[in-house]
């Protein structure tokens, strides 16, 4: 049975803290989103979940792929992550002075007031009735959670493992494992997909040399033959094109304490 890499390699929240940390300034999952961002802040903006007045937490911020566009919507994000390369991507990309960085995992940190609403931004886990409560925990209204269903990129590292052996991908995103634990808690929920189309194209090579950071982050791993194996299939006259379509979930529910 496939599983996660993180399992598979027996990560724990130690070492996925200095995988992310190691990966920050090669992630590429802001640009795997595409516009999709913009379309769940459209969207949640236009339902009321959020507006100028107010102050939301996000949980799992990363470099800033949603707390940048949000941080234009609302008073104030105050934004948790574990990495401490993510968030100073983060300040880089926006020194907004209504964007307020801690670092720290979003199960522990300790948090002083609630909030408007609540985001969980492709935090790990936080699908969980532990993190449910969580997130409940600190919000007045809205909680809003977004994540994968289709990410291409993760697919091209699935078949990047299985040249390497190992049998691992990202399905448990497609289980409905989320919606299920809400459902067990009582919640009332919606549920509302959101696509984009994304043409990728960058020089092979600077592609290949990237994709061998990021498979040593998970131990002592010489990829580089099975990248380019895999990659080789997009590669024409030195330059990778890819065109793929991606998809994201948006499950937002009001908090039990409201």
């Amino acid at each position: 049975m496939s599983s996660h890499p993180f399992v598979g390699e027996g990560f724990d929240s130690d070492r996925a803290i200095k995988f992310w940390d190691d990966l920050a300034y090669d992630y590429e999952g802001g640009t795997m989103q595409g516009d999709i961002p913009l379309q769940i802040i459209d969207h949640i903006t236009k339902e009321g979940m959020i507006g100028k007045d107010s102050d939301i937490i996000e949980f799992g911020c990363g470099p800033g792929t949603y707390t940048i566009p949000l941080s234009g919507r609302v008073r104030s994000v105050t934004c948790v992550d574990t990495s401490e390369n993510m968030l100073s991507i983060l300040l880089q990309r926006c020194a907004s002075n209504n964007i307020i960085p801690i670092l720290g995992d979003y199960m522990t940190v300790p948090l002083k007031r609630k909030y408007d609403a609540a985001v969980m931004s492709l935090c790990p886990g936080s699908g969980s009735k532990e993190a449910i409560r969580r997130v409940e925990s600190v919000s007045y209204g809205w909680c809003i959670h977004i994540m994968w269903l289709v990410n291409s990129w993760d697919d091209i590292g699935s078949m990047v493992w299985k040249e390497l052996g190992k049998d691992y991908s990202f399905e448990q995103r497609r289980s409905g494992i989320v919606e299920g634990n809400l459902e067990s808690l009582g919640r009332e929920f919606d549920v509302r997909r959101f696509t984009t189309r994304l043409h990728l194209e960058m020089p092979a090579e600077e592609l290949i040399e990237r994709e061998k950071r990021r498979f040593a982050l998970y131990g002592p791993y010489d990829a580089e033959e099975a990248i380019r194996k895999v990659l080789g299939r997009y590669i024409r006259d030195g330059v990778f094109r890819f065109d793929c379509t991606n998809e994201m979930k948006l499950i937002c529910w009001r908090s039990a304490s409201c």
